[in-house]
């Protein structure tokens, strides 16, 4: 990692190697402003930077073949939050699983067919750009619209073209029972 610390706006919390850092900026021509952080966020600051140590370390370890290794650091790390406290006890017997299949993808009745999944990943975001080969918006929401039981679209302009695509979809979501919030405004 380079210790050149650029120019510019930052929201770090600082750690012992940023201040090590910061510790060597050049002060004839630079000068750092550190300030308090709001206690209403600072969970938020900690969940966002423990997250990317975290998913540093575990593509680290996950580098080899056998995963053994980075559900073994999961597992250590939610029972080492657990028994920080007592209020936090119930992440002691919560462990993930290391077996081939570990990823639950549907629930559905027996007889009934699977549904068929969006192409990209429900809980990681996506960027739809519409060239050719990646994922096209509309069929992706369409999909997403076939399992999901509440919707809040946040568009901000409707034009009716764009309704007719996708009012089919609609319609069999909310006639299945499905509930459509809609915040907009117009042209």
């Amino acid at each position: 990692m380079s210790d050149l610390l650029p120019k510019g706006i930052y929201e770090n919390l600082l750690t012992s190697e940023l201040q090590r850092r910061l510790d060597n900026l050049d002060a004839k021509n630079h000068i750092a402003r550190i300030s308090e952080i709001d206690p209403s966020l600072a969970g938020d600051f900690l969940t966002r930077s423990l997250s990317e140590h975290i998913q540093r370390a575990l593509k680290t370890l996950g580098k080899g073949k056998d995963s053994k290794n980075i559900y073994l650091l999961a597992n250590r790390i939610l029972q080492t939050i657990g028994e920080y406290d007592d209020s936090l006890s119930f992440l002691q017997d919560l462990t993930y699983q290391n077996t081939a299949d570990n990823l639950l993808t549907e629930i559905h009745s027996i007889g009934e067919s699977n549904i068929e999944r969006p192409s990209t990943p429900l809980t990681f975001p996506s960027l739809f750009t519409g060239a050719s080969g990646s994922p096209q918006l509309g069929k992706e929401l369409e999909l997403e619209l076939e399992s999901a039981d509440r919707v809040d679209l946040l568009v901000s302009f409707i034009k009716s073209a764009g309704i007719n695509l996708l009012y089919p979809s609609l319609d069999r979501f909310t006639a299945r029972g499905g509930k459509l919030r809609v915040i907009t405004t117009t042209y």
